[in-house]
């Protein structure tokens, strides 16, 4: 795994910064090497990988790295994650790393993460199941609505797995 890892291998890199984030195929645990292993897998363009270091820039103090942060989300997205895709709406939604909130297309890149279905069955690391990603996706919809019309009635909303809401 190492070895492929060290040759350019983008998942191969990927799994093994799995490996020192927990623990497993004979890594010892190491935050510190985890992080550089996921960098590298982004940088050769792995998107598992570009979400994760995504996940971590978003929770870093700075613009610019919520703007580098967009930037890997939405080369992921382009490769059809879902979590990406879900992740770069809320950031529209939010006006998180872009000059200003887009509501329109956080609601088209909501839909998008709902029709993407990551079924490979391969281990990604940071990510929900995907009925989890689109409770979370029904419920940034629901939010971003509030934000955007906050004297709006929405009525009731069903969200999978989480019953019905009412707002």
């Amino acid at each position: 795994l190492l070895k492929r890892a060290e040759q350019g291998d983008p998942e191969a890199t990927r799994f093994v910064a799995i490996g020192h984030e927990q623990g497993l195929f004979g890594f010892a645990e190491n935050s510190v090497e985890a992080r550089n292993y996921f960098e590298k897998a982004s940088d050769l363009g792995d998107p598992v990988a570009q979400v994760v270091i995504a996940e971590l820039l978003l929770g870093e103090d700075g613009s610019e790295k919520d703007e580098e942060a967009v930037e890997l989300l939405k080369s992921a997205s382009k490769a059809d994650n879902p979590q990406a895709t879900a992740k770069l709406g809320y950031c529209y939604a939010s006006g998180i790393g872009l000059p200003k909130e887009d509501h329109n297309q956080a609601k088209e890149l909501y839909q998008l993460a709902l029709m993407t279905d990551d079924t490979d069955g391969n281990y990604q690391s940071n990510q929900l199941p995907f009925d989890d990603l689109k409770a979370e996706v029904n419920l940034l919809m629901v939010f971003s609505e509030i934000e955007e019309n906050p004297h709006t009635t929405l009525g009731l909303w069903f969200v999978p797995d989480l019953s019905l809401i009412h707002i």
